[in-house]
């Protein structure tokens, strides 16, 4: 099971990195709602897959593949765009199709896809605002009001999921003291922060946020000091961050894990 999981993963971010190398190199501009097709990708990773592409450019994302008969796709989508009605309105092109407001399913014919393409942008009325996603925070907490007791209690908010999104908050003039790059391609950081205000240090992992710390050294210094800075593991500025509360145990021992959302410059 480990091993079919790897090879799942695997084939998830090739799938990733060629598309996102397909929508970055076309010379038109973006559309809004991305109808995008890949026969090589296996129609079980679609979804995942469409949602990763949905979380990168924040445009509602329809991935299609190679079926038995036909094309077969996975649908996600962003809040104010309503992916199962904008798929009803075209739903002569379909074979079959099902869904709810934010993720559906499809079957259509090859030369129905362009069609889809066109109609989905044609009839969408999403504007720039609507496709910048926004991250709804709960309180800005000084690290000294992260603790134990709090991370237990939010702990019992659980299951999270869609209607009921894990808790998120923020805190201000945070100093990274330490950066480990960890994974199998070493793009997840583990992170030691330290808060101005109360001097506090948390450790933290950020499953999502090398590029972004990346795009911010490059703002400031040399394309190639970039890397340098991370490896040397310690920020020369202050950063913002956006994050959950979680409980890490390791080795019969359970301590505060900071999981990173979001994170910007400090002003």
């Amino acid at each position: 099971l480990m091993q079919l999981n790897e090879e799942r993963k695997e084939m998830t971010t090739q799938a990733v990195e060629r598309l996102t190398e397909q929508l970055e190199q076309q010379e038109t501009p973006m559309e809004k709602v991305l109808v995008l097709y890949d026969g090589e990708i296996h129609e079980s990773i679609a979804g995942i897959v469409a949602g990763r592409i949905k979380d990168k450019y924040y445009h509602p994302t329809i991935l299609i593949t190679k079926a038995e008969e036909g094309a077969k796709g996975s649908a996600r989508s962003i809040e104010g765009y309503h992916i199962f009605e904008a798929l009803y309105n075209c739903r002569e092109l379909f074979t079959r199709f099902g869904g709810h407001a934010m993720a559906a399913g499809l079957s259509l014919p090859h030369e129905n896809i362009p069609i889809l393409r066109q109609r989905l942008n044609e009839d969408c009325s999403l504007t720039e605002q609507d496709m910048t996603p926004v991250l709804r925070i709960e309180k800005i907490l000084d690290f000294s009001q992260v603790h134990m007791k709090l991370a237990e209690e939010l702990k019992g908010l659980a299951p999270f999921g869609k209607e009921n999104p894990s808790p998120l908050f923020a805190t201000q003039h945070v100093w990274v003291e330490r950066i480990r790059l960890v994974g199998k391609n070493k793009d997840m950081m583990q992170l030691t922060l330290r808060e101005d205000a109360s001097r506090m240090v948390l450790s933290a992992v950020d499953f999502n946020g090398l590029e972004n710390l990346r795009g911010i050294l490059k703002e400031l210094y040399p394309a190639e000091d970039c890397d340098k800075i991370i490896q040397y593991g310690k920020l020369p500025m202050a950063l913002d961050f956006v994050y959950s509360i979680d409980i890490n145990s390791y080795n019969g021992r359970q301590s505060i894990q900071l999981v990173i959302r979001d994170f910007r410059v400090s002003k």
